[in-house]
């Protein structure tokens, strides 16, 4: 139930300024503004008129309601004006928080509504609603509106569950409520439910597969438990490292088996967008081997150079003070964001993955759709480079030679400038530990149960914080250059397992 809220015209900077605003809109939204901030501030009533049916018959739709700020903490079964958001709700307070770290914190609910609302703090509250005037008379809000059987049982559920997370920490239940209220505001989940009806279709864009997601969340566990292990020293801190490294290996092990190559690789870019050890090493700073490859192989600036994967801008940004005319593509949302901001309105970043630039350069329109339009289709560039190690995430022997293709088409003349993990010896067997071996075990397992193939995954691994990685031959290299009729030079500068390469078109 909203009461006197305006939806906002700009983005806000801060807390604080969100909540200035919102309570200049609750006053504003009065007949009176200047009684209304006066009585406001003295903690004397207030009037104000609501929307909505949230409240059912506690507070109806179109009533006036008479709001106290009171000096005292709110308790359970108040009905209190609060700003959530963009608004400010007329809800009624269901639980207050015990623990110390949810203390200031409470969980409100509409009576008629069967989800509760995401947790508010205390000081987010503007009073209390002393008073419902109706035509007909003036009386409290203490009337409760009663809601189904199966509707009170489910909401009693998700309570339960939103008391205990808040009071183990309040963006715990934050987070469960949103994404509830999110996927009823999408699909009407409840009534689905509950009472067997079709769910609203949804008008999200498709999200990764069941095993990616699940995946992606045991592995961001990981990296977080690995970055605790870390940072608490210790005694027993090579312990902790040991058992991080074991589990790290079951679960490479177990999602090199279970998961599809797509899966392998969404779960790939979702994991570089989660870890935050990326966002605290955003630099503009090139790696030694980089700066006298690119001096050597780039063309003199202002030459035209597109930067596939670009990260958070690091190579591109680089490439930009140097005069170059820079394009980029990024598939991982927030890397896009940060990458445009470090480039500038006037570079665009393409939110595109290699396989979506691949799908667009060189596959047909189906029959009856008409063909994608898109600015990369008409452009063409004097050099593309294929961001540091990015070659490596393309697991697919079929799509690497896709992006081949692709960035001929782009740059027909110019060269090529990739990096990849690299084996001489096509045949090496690395050892396998008791960790791995118990991972395979349970990912083929998963796969049984999924009904999903098994596929040759010898030169695919799993690495933390960086997903998982196609590790090449020298010979599969000069195979993709020849595909595309260009010539592989080896690069010096990197070692082991690492190598750069520049493909240069004939003549």
């Amino acid at each position: 139930m909203v009461a006197a809220a305006t939806e906002p015209t700009e983005a806000t900077k801060s807390n604080a300024n969100t909540r200035l605003r919102l309570v200049g809109d609750f006053i504003r939204a009065n007949e009176r503004p200047l009684k209304a901030a006066a009585t406001l501030l003295r903690g004397a009533l207030t009037e104000s008129r609501v929307a909505g049916g949230s409240m059912g018959t506690s507070v109806p739709d179109g009533a006036v309601i008479q709001i106290a700020m009171a000096a005292e903490p709110m308790k359970r079964g108040d009905v209190v004006a609060f700003l959530a958001a963009d608004k400010t709700l007329v809800h009624r307070v269901r639980w207050r928080g015990h623990m110390p770290s949810a203390r200031n914190w409470l969980l409100t609910q509409g009576d008629a509504l069967v989800l509760p609302d995401a947790p508010v703090k205390g000081d987010a509250v503007l009073g209390r609603v002393e008073a419902v005037l109706t035509a007909a008379q003036r009386r409290q809000p203490t009337h409760q509106f009663h809601l189904p059987r199966r509707d009170r049982a489910l909401s009693l559920l998700v309570f339960a569950c939103s008391v205990v997370l808040l009071e183990i920490h309040p963006h715990l239940a934050r987070w469960l409520i949103e994404r509830l209220r999110g996927l009823e505001y999408r699909k009407n989940w409840t009534e689905a439910l509950l009472y067997g009806r079709t769910p609203r279709p949804s008008t999200d864009p498709p999200r990764p597969p069941r095993g990616s997601a699940l995946a992606l969340t045991i592995a961001t566990a990981c990296c977080r438990l690995g970055a605790w292990a870390r940072r608490m020293p210790g005694a027993t801190q090579g312990r902790r490292m040991r058992w991080w490294e074991s589990a790290q290996r079951v679960l490479g092990a177990v999602c090199t088996e279970a998961l599809s190559r797509e899966e392998k690789s969404q779960l790939t870019v979702r994991i570089y967008d989660f870890f935050p050890g990326y966002y605290r090493t955003i630099t503009d700073q090139l790696h030694p081997w980089e700066g006298p490859w690119f001096e050597r192989r780039l063309p003199v600036p202002p030459a035209s150079v597109l930067v596939g994967a670009s990260g958070v801008g690091r190579e591109a940004v680089v490439l930009a003070q140097r005069g170059y005319r820079i394009d980029a593509l990024e598939p991982a949302p927030d890397f896009v964001a940060i990458s445009q901001r470090a480039l500038g309105d006037g570079t665009p970043v393409y939110p595109l993955s290699y396989e979506d630039l691949n799908t667009l350069l060189l596959d047909p329109p189906a029959p009856g759709q008409e063909p994608a339009q898109h600015e990369l289709q008409n452009v063409r560039y004097d050099a593309i480079l294929l961001g540091s190690g990015s070659l490596t995430h393309v697991l697919d022997p079929l799509q690497q030679q896709r992006l081949m293709q692709a960035c001929t088409r782009l740059c027909p003349t110019g060269p090529i400038l990739a990096s990849f993990f690299c084996d001489d010896d096509a045949g090496s067997k690395t050892r396998v530990g008791a960790a791995t071996r118990m991972g395979r075990r349970i990912g083929r397992a998963l796969a049984a149960l999924r009904g999903k193939p098994l596929e040759g995954t010898d030169r695919l691994s799993y690495r933390p914080h960086s997903g998982f990685a196609y590790t090449f031959t020298p010979q599969q290299v000069e195979a993709l250059a020849s595909c595309v009729g260009r010539t592989v030079t080896w690069e010096p500068g990197t070692s082991g397992g690492f190598r750069c390469v520049t493909l240069l078109a004939s003549g």
